[in-house]
């Protein structure tokens, strides 16, 4: 799989650094994605274009702060719910 263009970063921000003054930052070096629709999606300079015909397409940009911190409270209550839903299932599969 060929990986992304890697992009600087300004140092503790989280935020790439445009080239210079008024261009766009490079992309992030991301070989995949969590949609909210549950499916992971693939850079897709990672995928033989070959195999990408009648594939769902995911384009995307980096969170902001603000926007990460709420993905990251949903992913945290997801991952619980997941625990607790899990817990005895995996308790009766022990038993076995």
């Amino acid at each position: 799989m060929k990986a992304a263009k890697g992009g600087k970063m300004a140092r503790g921000s989280g935020k790439p650094v445009a080239k210079q003054e008024g261009e766009a930052p490079e992309e992030l070096p991301t070989e995949l994605a969590l949609g909210s629709d549950g499916r992971l999606y693939v850079n897709a300079e990672g995928v033989d274009p070959e195999k990408i015909k009648g594939r769902t397409r995911f384009v995307g940009f980096a969170m902001t702060d603000e926007e990460a911190a709420a993905a990251v409270g949903l992913i945290h209550q997801t991952a619980f719910n997941v625990t607790v839903a899990a817990v005895p299932l995996w308790k009766k599969q022990q038993r076995r």
